[in-house]
């Protein structure tokens, strides 16, 4: 058997380069986005080692290059190629993948975090980085969605799969870097970036269970996707193992606050309000963070069981890109798994 010898000419040739341009669609960001996710399971593995550590890092500098690299040829297809281009906001089906682009850059800010968080300026850069994947994260949501009402053909049941997901699962990550950010900021900052992080979790999520019931009556009168699109059934699984990881994040943070600054919601004259209710008040909110956590893994359970299913029904021939929508829906589902099990044996 000879050995592999690499074409060097492919990658010095203009017209592969050209190809290579004309084909960079938003689909490509689920790489980086998979990788960002696989340095944070790496940070929040149970049993920790220095060299976990140093191959998390590796995973999160290795995620930055990529997105660097497959948005610089994002933006050379936009002003070589405007009308190829153009296709992304013409179909859904490519719309929707903008999302891994809002996404693959907020597990970017979950790596500053992870690794920074000793730094002040970092989370100064964190939490302006925050505020951009939020505008990305709107963007794509309204944006995407509008697009489809407005200029894209009439859709039937058949169109749904579990790509449209990508479409809102940007905000229910966004919830998570926010929640995950929030301790590290000065008091107002941190309030209104918790603030910020309900709501864009509440949407995500809301969203997302709206787009469940259309996906599953279309598995169920059109059967399963087609097996080169068999993988995007794990996609679902995504927004609710997330929204498991954010809520839990989140509720800890409000009631960190609430204890540490007394809450009170009645107008003034406000009654005194002393630490033993703060106290109360915050492990009650932790609490039920924990509850709506274990409801969305619940679901997040299901879906997963049912997504190994259809690729056992479906086993794919061959392997694309779309396989990367596999490893960003069961590293969420993992990570929230693993803070759950933290989370209660802390308590």
């Amino acid at each position: 058997m000879s050995g592999f010898k690499p074409n060097l000419k492919t990658w010095v040739s203009r017209d592969d380069w050209k190809e290579r341009i004309i084909t960079a669609d938003p689909s490509w960001f689920t790489v980086p986005m998979g990788t960002g996710v696989c340095a944070q399971l790496l940070t929040h593995f149970p049993y920790q080692a220095p060299w976990l550590q140093t191959l998390a890092y590796v995973f999160w500098i290795a995620d930055i290059c990529m997105f660097v690299f497959f948005m610089l040829l994002g933006l050379l297809r936009a002003f070589m190629y405007p009308h190829v281009a153009k296709n992304v906001l013409d179909d859904f089906s490519q719309t929707s993948y903008l999302g891994a682009i809002a996404v693959a850059f907020e597990t970017i800010i979950l790596g500053i975090v992870s690794f920074y968080s000793h730094h002040q300026s970092a989370m100064y850069i964190a939490e302006a980085m925050y505020w951009i994947a939020s505008a990305m994260s709107l963007f794509v949501a309204f944006g995407g969605v509008f697009f489809m009402y407005q200029r894209q053909k009439q859709h039937s049941f058949q169109d749904v799969n579990g790509t449209w997901f990508l479409t809102f699962i940007p905000c229910v990550v966004d919830s998570t870097v926010g929640g995950a950010i929030s301790p590290y900021l000065a008091y107002q900052n941190s309030v209104t970036v918790l603030l910020t992080s309900f709501l864009m979790w509440s949407l995500g999520l809301g969203m997302s269970l709206v787009i469940l019931s259309l996906y599953f009556w279309r598995l169920m009168s059109n059967q399963l996707p087609p097996r080169e699109a068999i993988i995007s059934t794990f996609v679902p699984v995504g927004p609710f193992g997330m929204g498991a990881y954010s809520i839990q994040q989140l509720a800890v943070g409000l009631a960190s606050q609430i204890s540490q600054h007394k809450f009170n919601l009645e107008r003034p004259p406000q009654p005194p309000n002393d630490a033993a209710t703060a106290a109360a008040i915050a492990e009650g909110i932790h609490w039920l963070g924990i509850l709506v956590a274990l409801v969305q893994l619940g679901l997040a359970s299901f879906l997963l069981i049912e997504a190994c299913f259809s690729v056992y029904a479906k086993v794919p021939k061959t392997f694309n890109v779309g396989f990367w929508s596999f490893v960003f829906p069961c590293g969420v589902y993992s990570n929230a798994w693993n803070a759950m099990s933290l989370d209660l044996r802390n308590n």
